[in-house]
Parts: C-alpha cells; structure tokens; sequence
C-alpha cells in the first residue's frame, strides 16, 4: 500500500480484516509524485520480502541437507541430484559460474575441465556448469531459484536443492 503515513494508517483501519491482512507492507508516497517513483520504492520492497523469503528456504534446505534429508548442499551433490532427475528446487547464487564438462554420450555433467566422461569414459565437452545445472533442473521438471547473497549458500559453493526424493 503506498501513500502518506497519516492517510494510510487511516485507511488500514477501515478495511475488512481479510483485506488487511493481505497487506505485505507500506511505501510512503505523495499525490504529487509520479508513478513510477511509488513503484520504484514498491518493487525495492518487494524484492527486500522475497529475499527475505528466499533466504529462510535456503536456510532450511541448508539446513535439511547437514541432517542427511531431502536435500543437498554443494556443487558435487546437486549435479548428482540434477543427473538423477531427482531436483524440486535448485538454489544458485546469481554470481555462481564454474567451468565443467557434460559427456557426449551418458549427458553427465561433471566440475573440471577433463576432455573425457569419469563415468564412461566418452568424450565429454566443455560447458558453464551455473548455466548446465539450471537447463538440466528445469527439463526433468524442478524449479530454480536464483539468490542474489547468502552466506551459507557461498559456503556450501553456490548451490544447494532440496529433492523429490533421497539418493
């Protein structure tokens, strides 16, 4: 809701319960402003909320693959997960990008720079793996959320997912 504090708080006290308690937030705004300033500061706020909300999942899948659940933490893990078709969501960190190989032939995507498969040993081509991971995650199904920071993520290597099921 934007508008002046005064006239906001009186107007929240007039509406219906259920109304009120949709309301995400407040952004101050005046009658003489332009539009587009009132939306600038709407969408600063609600990219702040869904941080907010992005970071708690993110803690919690974080959390559930330290315990040994459905979920996993780490670049080795989630390529795993990603090449059993096993991801709900992916977690990657905006600024993730790591060099890695997929083979020609099993489509195994693997961290390094190695011109074979470790699994069958084909040839195995080049690939940015930030960029392979998500394509892979979207096609068997799984959602992919990109987070701009977060600490844990950063340490656990910029990605973490949380499963359909364990592996």
């Amino acid at each position: 809701m934007a508008g002046e504090p005064r006239t906001i708080a009186a107007f929240r006290r007039h509406l219906p319960r259920r109304v009120a308690e949709r309301i995400a937030g407040t952004v101050p705004g005046g009658r003489y402003e332009a539009v587009s300033a009132i939306l600038e500061r709407a969408a600063a706020f609600i990219a702040e909320l869904g941080g907010e909300e992005i970071g708690a999942a993110v803690d919690a899948v974080l959390t559930e693959a330290a315990k040994g659940g459905h979920a996993v933490a780490g670049i080795s893990a989630s390529l795993e997960a990603a090449s059993r078709g096993s991801v709900h969501c992916l977690y990657v960190l905006r600024a993730f990008a790591e060099p890695g190989r997929m083979c020609v032939v099993c489509g195994i995507l693997e961290p390094g720079q190695a011109s074979s498969c470790s699994r069958c040993g084909n040839e195995a081509r080049p690939v940015e793996l930030g960029e392979a991971l998500v394509d892979r995650v979207l096609a068997t199904g799984g959602k992919v959320e990109t987070v701009s920071a977060h600490r844990g993520l950063a340490s656990a290597g910029g990605v973490a997912a949380r499963l359909r099921y364990p592996l």
